[in-house]
């Protein structure tokens, strides 16, 4: 009875221990699932933190992507702006260079033509003189033939001292010969050297006609000469004398 007592003691004490040692096992499990479940939630965690981060640098990327994007159109309009610009200096510079151009001709245009009015005023007003010389009634008109000699070669001068113009009309004047040419003098009245009045070479049929409309230093003529000098004139008369008439 006692060994009974004994054994059942010791089977309840082993029955409490094995419930305390099931009990062990069953705590630290229930603590492994928790500690597993706390992990597989953290690892959650981090994935869906990973996922989001990927998907804000993605969203990052296509922002950065449309500001790319969008700064190269912008930069494309402002080059195609660029290009329109210079092509809008270009067509005004031409257009500038254009209107330069007929300005300058249309200047040139005036300024023959005012140079052509002017050559025509002066023509007109030189044969106005000279219709005035040989028109003139107080004119000195002289007849010039050649001194000791057949008066086939003649001359005739029309002098206007107080205007200082001439008309000379020659014929039967015979070639002055090479690099040579007919100048006529004015005689003064007072004594003075001879004045030259101008050159001329006769024509094929030995005529010639010489107009000084406004002579340099007029001075009132007692007569007239021609001598043959060397082309481009001389200031004193080289001899002999071809032709003279006197005044009066």
């Amino acid at each position: 009875s006692g060994e009974v007592s004994a054994s059942a003691e010791e089977a309840a004490r082993q029955r409490g221990a094995l419930a305390a040692t099931v009990a062990e096992e069953k705590r630290r499990t229930d603590a492994l699932a928790a500690g597993k479940t706390e992990a597989e939630q953290a690892a959650v965690q981090a994935r869906a933190a990973a996922e989001q981060a990927r998907a804000g640098a993605a969203k990052v990327g296509a922002a950065r992507e449309q500001e790319t994007t969008e700064l190269a159109q912008e930069t494309a309009r402002v080059q195609e702006l660029t290009a329109q610009m210079a092509a809008q200096q270009a067509a005004a510079a031409q257009r500038q260079q254009l209107l330069e151009a007929t300005v300058s001709a249309d200047a040139a245009k005036l300024t023959a033509e005012a140079s052509r009015e002017e050559q025509l005023r002066t023509e007109a007003a030189r044969a106005r003189e000279v219709l005035d010389a040989l028109t003139d009634r107080t004119a000195l008109r002289v007849t010039l033939t050649a001194p000791k000699s057949k008066p086939e070669p003649t001359g005739r001068a029309t002098y206007v001292a107080s205007r200082g113009t001439l008309v000379f009309q020659g014929s039967g004047l015979a070639a002055p010969g090479a690099n040579k040419v007919y100048e006529l003098w004015i005689l003064p009245a007072n004594g003075a050297a001879p004045v030259p009045a101008g050159t001329f070479s006769p024509d094929a049929r030995g005529n010639a006609t010489l107009v000084s409309p406004r002579l340099a230093g007029a001075v009132e003529a007692k007569a007239f000469a021609i001598t043959i000098e060397d082309e481009g004139g001389s200031t004193t008369p080289t001899m002999p004398i071809l032709l003279v008439g006197a005044a009066g």
